[in-house]
């Protein structure tokens, strides 16, 4: 057990040779597929980890893009519902106001008969109430007095009595 606590030179040079054959073997036919592996997935990560930022970016741009459009669209459609609005207030406008023309001019229409039938009503009550006179002079006077002259002083007194009223 004393070996191994104090080595002898030989067994150190040994050791020694040993492990620097091993390290130059390994260098040449390890650790350069290996180095050569670590950087290849250390290259590899870096352009993975570049690739998802652009595309991070991308997909933020394309993100801004969408809410922009969505913005536009949203703007035009609230125009045009405006604008559609602003159309059906002037048209029920224009209804409106064609139909209370419509209203007034049957109004005026309505008024003008009952001026023409009230004047027609007033001129046949005019003449009935001249018959009616006649009628009743004749009966008073029995047959005195000429039909044409009782005719004439009718229509006089029509004439005095429509004058009268206008």
């Amino acid at each position: 057990m004393e070996a191994l606590i104090r080595p002898d030179f030989g067994l150190t040079f040994w050791t020694l040779l040993v492990f620097g054959l091993l390290v130059l073997l390994l260098s040449k036919t390890v650790w350069k597929p290996v180095l050569q592996a670590a950087e290849q997935r250390e290259k590899g990560l870096r352009d993975e980890r570049e690739a998802a930022e652009r595309a991070r970016a991308a997909a933020e741009l394309a993100s801004k893009e969408i809410e922009e459009r969505l913005a536009g669209i949203k703007a035009e459609m609230q125009a045009r519902l405006r604008e559609a609005t602003e159309d059906g207030e002037r048209a029920k406008a224009k209804l409106l106001d064609d139909a209370r023309r419509g209203v007034a001019a049957m109004l005026e229409s309505a008024a003008r008969d009952l001026q023409a039938e009230r004047e027609k009503l007033s001129s046949e009550l005019r003449n009935s109430l001249a018959e009616f006179s006649l009628m009743s002079a004749e009966r008073v006077l029995s047959r005195t007095v000429d039909r044409k002259l009782n005719e004439e002083i009718v229509a006089k007194a029509v004439k005095e009595f429509g004058a009268r009223k206008a």
